[in-house]
């Protein structure tokens, strides 16, 4: 009975020795397939975090403006007798324009001068004969009065025959002509537009916080969509000392050199207002900032190593503070340090320590100024 029950021990030994060396060898298959399948590490984008140096400013929005600018009136009735330009020329100060028929003025101004001449003579023999008493003193100052009458006939009829020829009143570009040789022009009717190009004149706002840093002189730095790729350097030259009061904004205006015409009246800018303090910053792609509810976050390229020893690339992440933004650029305050590699594109797929394969030919923008291109 007592080797009966040893065998049946025995035998139920051996069956559990079997089974867990079966099981064993089939963990052992299953962690092999495992590390046989394991994830392919992701791709992404990166760059070293650098140090830049930035001036504090304030951005905005304007429209340029001729700093001189009119629309030429007919101030007479008159026909147009003589055009002395061509739309879109560029005119001197006081050239003439244009010049309306004058013959009738001109006619009257010569029987004006001889009513002028000829009052004149009875003014001088009223003078002499006042002298000798000849005549009375009322009679004396008719003849002053006719004479003061007849040269003011003369001036006006001058004036007249002045105002039918019209000027440039400052040196600009002329605009599209609105008459032509022959028409008959009514007093107020619209010649040609006139403005000055250079300098432009840029009208922007600002928030009443910016009140205590906007002064004259400041530098600003204008783009337009027009040439996405330069710059146009300008002041400011008034700032509007009341606040609007619907707006709250404080109403600026600089002066924008011009000397090749490029810019024109009318044109949408962009301005940036730079300020003469300058801060140091820690700067990043902004695509390479990951906001979560709790914080804003980066991933920081590490090297590490597999149980085999082989090295590969991975992240870690790290809660940073943002300062401000410029461009494609955005400023760290706090948790990061230059020379740090952070991840550009690709951090929505990430987590700590996931394997990485670094692809910067795919590398988004970092332009502290871009200029968007229409679509």
């Amino acid at each position: 009975m007592k080797k009966q029950i040893l065998t049946t021990l025995a035998f139920g030994l051996a069956v559990i020795v079997l089974l867990g060396g079966i099981k064993y060898m089939q963990f052992r298959a299953a962690i092999a397939q495992a590390s046989a399948n394991a994830m392919p590490p992701e791709t992404v984008t990166t760059i070293m975090a650098g140090r830049s140096s930035w001036p504090e400013s304030y951005s905005s929005i304007g429209t340029l403006a001729a700093s001189r600018g009119v629309t030429l009136k007919a101030e007479e009735a008159g026909v147009v007798r003589q055009i002395f330009f061509e739309s879109g020329q560029a005119v001197e100060a006081q050239q003439p324009l244009i010049e309306l028929d004058v013959s009738v003025e001109e006619a009257d101004l010569k029987g004006a001068l001889a009513a002028l001449e000829r009052t004149r003579k009875d003014f001088e023999r009223s003078r002499k004969l006042i002298d000798n008493k000849a005549i009375s003193q009322s009679e004396f100052e008719r003849s002053q009065t006719q004479l003061s009458e007849a040269q003011a006939a003369v001036e006006s009829l001058r004036a007249k025959i002045a105002r039918k020829k019209i000027v440039a009143p400052f040196g600009g570009k002329t605009g599209i002509r609105m008459v032509n040789v022959g028409q008959y022009l009514s007093a107020g009717d619209d010649l040609v537009p006139l403005y000055t190009l250079d300098p432009l004149f840029l009208n922007f706002s600002l928030p009443q916080r910016a009140v205590k840093d906007i002064a004259a002189g400041l530098a600003v730095k204008v783009t337009v969509d027009v040439f996405p790729d330069q710059e146009f350097d300008g002041k400011v030259t008034t700032v509007n000392p009341q606040i609007n009061e619907v707006t709250r904004n404080l109403e600026i205006q600089a002066t924008v050199p011009n000397p090749d015409g490029r810019l024109r009246p009318g044109m949408f800018s962009r301005v940036t207002v730079l300020l003469p303090k300058i801060n140091e910053y820690v700067t990043i792609p902004s695509s390479s900032v990951y906001h979560l509810p709790y914080a804003d976050t980066v991933f920081v390229v590490e090297n590490s190593k597999d149980p085999s020893g082989k090295e590969f690339k991975t992240v870690r992440q790290q809660v940073v503070k943002l300062g401000p933004r410029r461009g494609n650029q955005a400023a760290i305050i706090e948790g990061l340090t230059p020379g740090e590699e952070v991840v550009t594109s690709g951090a929505f797929k990430l987590r700590p320590n996931v394997p990485i394969v670094v692809r910067n030919d795919l590398a988004p923008a970092n332009d502290p100024a871009p200029q968007p291109m229409d679509s």
